[in-house]
Formats: structure tokens, C-alpha cells, sequence
């Protein structure tokens, strides 16, 4: 996260030994993209604080192959991998639905809030994407720990996602982290296989934007969308989901591993929940660094992130539900089997 001072010190240290990234990552705080990543996908935070350790496209794409493991032990070690795949109907999340996170940061002795994370899920109003889904998640610095050292993020991501198969068309990032201020768009043309970058620097008004032009997938997912993706695949303990992301205009491939149901504990008690695992630490992939990150999902129908935990180098992040709407209109994919969805209790 850009601004987290713990991420600050990390990355001096990264450029004090030499170490240069392909393509440094600006804005995007740490915490939070490590968030939507683990719940998703990858990281924010990761990124941010792994200067010099994240694995370029290539690499990642050449890392693809199933974790490695040749496909005649898969079964006999009772793992399946799961590609990509449209969505399912009925979604298990309503228009409407509204989950608010809190973040905690931990190294050693200290321990300090220091965010929160809230995700919308509803449709477009916007033109020419009017109708299709609309996915909005703000994070936002908070706590003693980040007034005391003056910083302050506000942070705002949005994917705009075709309700046919889930597919992303457009991303939107508006970065204000401290002194900083950015916007970013991704445009993706899913005929062509192509996605258009642009990042615009809001500091200086008068540069012109950054334009990149990039190959991806015909479908593909965002940091964003892929979390919501994971909670519409996630199946039985063993298996192995993966999918293309796309972030800054580059493309990877994301493993997403289902460990298995336990219980974890909530402010409203104990409840059964899916333990999963996104694999981006470690050679070969996302995150070259070692590193673990765990998300936990609500064990009914609608696969709720109720806890997650990054663990790495830079300390320990702790996310954890803390407002939960259910929503209450149906989207189309829903219909039938209407939206009788409940909030965590």
C-alpha cells in the first residue's frame, strides 16, 4: 500500500540493495490490493511492497501449467483444476449487496487499525454500459496509527462486467493516497483480445496521459471482479480455480486453491466457513517473494469473505467483515430462484 509506512520502509530497502521492478506499481494501496487480490486474486498491498519481487506477464504465463503438477498425479492426488468458466445462474450475491471490511496491520509488537474496505455490487447507469453489472469497492485510511503519521488514502475501484458471462469491459481506479492523486481506466475489447491502459497523473493537470496498448484474453477478469468471481466457482475441498487477470494493462493467471470447511470466529459467534488459498507468492508466480495469504468464505449460498490473512516479510494483514447488506433486488441471473439471501449472522 502506498501509503503504509511499514510498506515505506520495506520498499527503501528493496532499492538500497539494487533491486529494480520490470514495472513499478504506483498507487493502489498495499492493504487494499492485497485484499481484493487474496480475495480475489492478487494484491494491492503485495504489489506496492514487493518493489523488484513480482513476476513479469511472461513469466507468469509460462507458470500457468496447474501449479506445476503433471497431470497424470493430479487425480491421484484428488486434486481437479477448474478453468475458467461463464457464470453460474443464479448468482449468490443480490444487487444492492453492500460488505464493509475492517483492516488491521501487525508486525511484531505493534498492531493498529488501519482501514476500511467497502464493496457494492449493483448494475451500471452509465453510458454506453448501461445495464450491466457494476462493481464498486472504496478503501479508506482510518485509525490512531495512520492520523498520527498524517496519512491519509481514499481509494475507489470499479469494474464494469457483462452480466452474460461475467467477462470484465471496463476497470476504473481513482488513487488519492497522500500527495498523491491518480486516475486509471482499462478499456478491454474482448473481440480483439486487446486491452487499452490509461493512467492520468491528477497532480499535474497539464500532462497528458499514459497510453498503453497491451494484448489479453476474450475474457478475463480484474482485481475487482475476480473476487466476486471466486465467490460464483468456488466448489469442493482440493480443487484448483484458475482464471486471467488483468491489472495496469498486463494480463496473468491467477490458481485460487479450496482447502476445506472450518470454523472461524465472528463478533456474532462461530461460524462454518470455506477456507481458500490464491496462489500468488512464491517463484513462478504473481508475487516472487514468499509470502501466504488465506480468505475465508461463508459456507451457504452466497460464499461471503468473512475473514482474510496476508502473512509476509512486510507483517501480517487481518480483514474482517464487519457490516453486512444482503441486498434486495434479484439480478436477472437470479430470478427464478429469487434473492432469499441472509446477512451473516
Amino acid at each position: 500500500m502506498g501509503w503504509s509506512w511499514p510498506c515505506y520502509w520495506f520498499r527503501r530497502g528493496e532499492r538500497d540493495r539494487g533491486a529494480v521492478s520490470r514495472t513499478p506499481r504506483r498507487g493502489g494501496g498495499p492493504w487494499i490490493r492485497l485484499f481484493l487480490s487474496a480475495l480475489l486474486l492478487i494484491g494491492v498491498i503485495v504489489t506496492s511492497v514487493s518493489v523488484g519481487g513480482r513476476a513479469s506477464s511472461e513469466e507468469s504465463r509460462a507458470a500457468v501449467p496447474a501449479l506445476s503438477i503433471p497431470r497424470d498425479l493430479r487425480g491421484a492426488w484428488g486434486l481437479r483444476v477448474q478453468d475458467a468458466q461463464p457464470a453460474p445462474s443464479p448468482l449468490p450475491f443480490c444487487e444492492g449487496e453492500r460488505l464493509v471490511y475492517q483492516v488491521r496491520y501487525s508486525k511484531l509488537i505493534l498492531s493498529a487499525v488501519v482501514g476500511r474496505l467497502t464493496f457494492v455490487f449493483g448494475r451500471s447507469e452509465e453510458r454506453p454500459l448501461v445495464g450491466v453489472y457494476h462493481l464498486r469497492a472504496e478503501a479508506v485510511s482510518e485509525g490512531a496509527l495512520t492520523a498520527l503519521l498524517g496519512v491519509r488514502v481514499e481509494d475507489v475501484f470499479e469494474s464494469f462486467v457483462d452480466p452474460q458471462d461475467f467477462g470484465v469491459l471496463r476497470t476504473r481506479k481513482q488513487l488519492s493516497e497522500g500527495a498523491r492523486r491518480s486516475f486509471h481506466l482499462a478499456l478491454f475489447d474482448r473481440g480483439n483480445a486487446a486491452v487499452t491502459y490509461i493512467v492520468r497523473d491528477l497532480t499535474k493537470p497539464g500532462d497528458p496521459p499514459k497510453v498503453k496498448e497491451s494484448a489479453a484474453r476474450p475474457w478475463v477478469q480484474d482485481i475487482l471482479s475476480g473476487i466476486y468471481y471466486v465467490r460464483l466457482r468456488v466448489a469442493a475441498p482440493g480443487d484448483i480455480l484458475r482464471f486471467p487477470v488483468s491489472d495496469d494493462g498486463e494480463t496473468y493467471d491467477l490458481e485460487v486453491r479450496v482447502h476445506g470447511v472450518e470454523e472461524v470466529e465472528l463478533p456474532q459467534g462461530r461460524v462454518p466457513a470455506i477456507k481458500i488459498e490464491p496462489l500468488v507468492f512464491g517463484p513462478g508466480r504473481l508475487i516472487r517473494r514468499e509470502g501466504e495469504m488465506f480468505i475465508w468464505l461463508s459456507a451457504d449460498q452466497r460464499r461471503v469473505p468473512l475473514l482474510a490473512r496476508v502473512r509476509g516479510g512486510f507483517g501480517t494483514i487481518h480483514v474482517h467483515l464487519v457490516e453486512d447488506d444482503p441486498g434486495t433486488q434479484p439480478t436477472e441471473a437470479s430470478e427464478g430462484g429469487g434473492c432469499g439471501v441472509r446477512p451473516i449472522r
